[in-house]
């Protein structure tokens, strides 16, 4: 699923926008009364749509809320609902949105996890050679429920929508936010007219499939009774044995020790990372292709 977007409107005038009685615009300003941004402003139905003194125009937020009244996005958020959205918002507010340029997006899914989330967490430990660390998110700033891997082009999320939430049950979010569209360049996806299209949605979920594939997690839920294994365990629980085994060996000799971390987790485990990987598809598969039909092909 989609969640949030920037967008640059292409199609509009600012003065047309200006006018537009549906809109409120003005300037914001720091608490020390400087102005920022450069910007006029106007925000909506949880979106924030910017004129800046050079002309361009950038609406921001996330849609998937919006859908929600602004509230949450931990429900599952249909590709069609995200299309019926946009149409929504265009109609209403009288904005030209389905072929503006996407400037950045967030994708991916909530999914019912097979054990607790926080335990998955603390497992998750590195995209290639890219350290995961916990972060802070949402209003509530807790600790613990959300990490991310930062890379210059996108940055990968993992977090516990539960505990941002106050959830009964366990959920949850894997997400890639793309910073630099070039990252989706051969997907050939500009606009949000062109998600319309299911081999460009399948390609995105390729793309969540693959990037999980190259993440390294230790499965908690090990528990071996040959005594060599116990002491690999140990190691491999331990984010530092695999930090300072990237700078010790060679890249061949790691990847070696990574494929038997994740033998030693389907023979002894109960292969979280495969059955999270199958249900991270399964998910996305649902929700990019219910209630699209042709021409949304």
């Amino acid at each position: 699923m989609i969640d949030f977007l920037t967008l640059e409107l292409i199609n509009q005038e600012a003065n047309e926008l200006i006018n537009n009685d549906k809109l409120v615009f003005s300037r914001e300003y720091t608490i020390d009364g400087e102005e920022k941004g450069n910007c006029y402003t106007a925000k909506f139905d949880g979106l924030k749509l910017s004129i800046y003194d050079s002309g361009l125009i950038l609406l921001k937020g996330s849609f998937h809320k919006t859908k929600n009244g602004n509230r949450h996005n931990y429900d599952d958020f249909y590709f069609y609902q995200l299309l019926h959205e946009v149409e929504r918002i265009e109609h209403e507010y009288k904005l030209s949105l389905m072929n503006a340029n996407i400037k950045s997006i967030e994708f991916g899914v909530n999914i019912t996890p097979p054990r607790s989330t926080r335990k998955i967490l603390d497992g998750i430990m590195y995209y290639k050679t890219k350290r995961f660390e916990f972060e802070r998110v949402g209003r509530r700033g807790l600790r613990g429920n959300f990490k991310v891997a930062e890379l210059q082009r996108f940055r990968i999320k993992f977090y516990d929508k539960r505990v941002q939430y106050n959830l009964v049950n366990e959920l949850l979010r894997y997400e890639i936010k793309v910073k630099k569209m070039a990252y989706l360049e051969k997907l050939g996806l500009s606009t949000i007219s062109d998600l319309k299209h299911q081999n460009l949605r399948k390609g995105l979920g390729k793309i969540l499939t693959d990037v999980w594939n190259q993440v390294l997690i230790y499965d908690f839920t090990i528990n071996s009774r040959d005594q060599s294994d116990s002491k690999l365990i140990d190691k491999y629980s331990n984010p530092n044995y695999w930090s300072k085994l990237r700078e010790t060996v060679s890249r061949k000799k790691y990847l070696t020790e990574v494929k038997r971390c994740e033998i030693i987790s389907s023979e002894n485990g109960d292969d979280l990372k495969r059955i999270l990987g199958i249900r991270f598809k399964k998910k996305w598969d649902l929700i990019a292709h219910t209630g699209l039909k042709e021409p949304y092909s």
